[in-house]
């Protein structure tokens, strides 16, 4: 209902992004897109966008993924989460360069 009133509310996109993430992974990533790109990013929208990003095959995608994650981490996303999406996108040594931060 947020985003039929006001498309570009920050707040519901990034919510709609991160619910839909399993179900509709094209619509999440087109949410998460627009938080991202805007700034407005929940730690866990960021990690929603590096699991979604982590499937492709296209170098830059790999890399807008791993700082996704750098950025998840420094707003505060903690656990098994950020491990898992962490081995998804970059592998162990990914996993062990974020427990160093």
């Amino acid at each position: 209902e947020a985003l039929k009133q006001n498309p570009s509310n920050y707040p519901a996109l990034d919510l709609a992004g991160r619910l839909l993430v399993k179900r509709k992974p094209d619509k999440a990533l087109e949410f998460l897109i627009s938080v991202v790109d805007a700034g407005y990013a929940s730690a866990y929208a960021e990690l929603s966008y590096a699991e979604l990003l982590s499937d492709s095959k296209v170098k830059v995608d790999k890399q807008k993924a791993r700082e996704a994650l750098i950025r998840a981490k420094k707003k505060g996303a903690i656990g098994e989460e950020v491990e898992r999406v962490a081995a998804l996108v970059g592998g162990e040594a990914l996993v062990e360069e974020l427990k160093q931060q």
